[in-house]
């Protein structure tokens, strides 16, 4: 985002300050959030990190449920990282936090999330949010994942789930077609309910999908601007050895 931009948006959350909502990823303190979006939703954006529902409510459970699971020395991948919980990520594993990703240049490694080249069981956390959608051969991505991950590791996965069985269609190339059938120009694919299926292929039983209202109340919710529009997170863990 241009230093324009910025100045513009902080400008326009002027009249949202206050009190009533807070961002649980910079702490930020509002009346409402901000709108955000095509179409324009309310509540979505938070006027100081630019978190979205989806981001908050991921920053959340990494804080409360993940953070106490692993030390600062754990190793963490970030693909396609969100600016907005890089810096937090980084403070809690500074010398194990990874960011990756495909095109973009100010990452820590550029990466095929489907065949990485990076070791077997490398990380004890990934964090995958929004990517599969993008991906030509998103099962060899999950498998890739898996591989990637430590013995006791935790995978998590996040997807925008907009249709009941997952719709995708190798002919649908133009970025045009791609909007009008996926809901954006640059996925292939629209996701359903069958994606736990996909990821099971690879994890088994070894997964769980944590929803927003499983470990928030309504207040909660509502104070953080964490809505519908969240999505839920799909937990891949890797088993320990046996005997470990």
């Amino acid at each position: 985002m241009s230093m324009m931009s910025s100045v513009v948006r902080w400008m326009r959350a002027l009249p949202h300050r206050g009190s009533g909502r807070l961002c649980p990823v910079c702490k930020a303190e509002a009346k409402v959030f901000l709108p955000f979006g095509s179409p324009r939703r309310s509540e979505a954006l938070c006027w100081r990190c630019h978190s979205l529902e989806r981001q908050r409510f991921l920053w959340h459970f990494l804080e409360t449920r993940c953070k106490p699971n692993y030390p600062d020395n754990a190793d963490f991948l970030h693909l396609a990282p969100e600016s907005c919980l890089a810096t937090g990520l980084k403070r809690w594993y500074p010398t194990g936090y990874v960011s990756a990703d495909l095109l973009r240049d100010d990452v820590d490694v550029k990466l095929d999330v489907t065949d990485s080249h990076l070791p077997d069981e490398r990380f004890d956390m990934i964090c995958c949010s929004h990517v599969l959608e993008h991906v030509d051969d998103d099962r060899a991505a999950i498998r890739e994942i898996y591989r990637m991950l430590k013995a006791g590791g935790t995978a998590l996965l996040m997807v925008p789930i907009t249709e009941e069985v997952t719709y995708e269609d190798p002919n649908v190339t133009s970025p045009e077609e791609r909007e009008e059938k996926f809901g954006q120009s640059d996925h292939v694919r629209a996701y359903g309910q069958d994606f736990v299926d996909r990821v099971m292929e690879v994890a088994g039983e070894h997964l769980s999908v944590v929803r927003p209202e499983d470990i928030l109340d309504q207040e909660s919710l509502l104070r953080m601007g964490i809505n519908d529009r969240a999505g839920d997170i799909y937990l891949m863990e890797k088993p320990q050895a046996s005997g470990q």
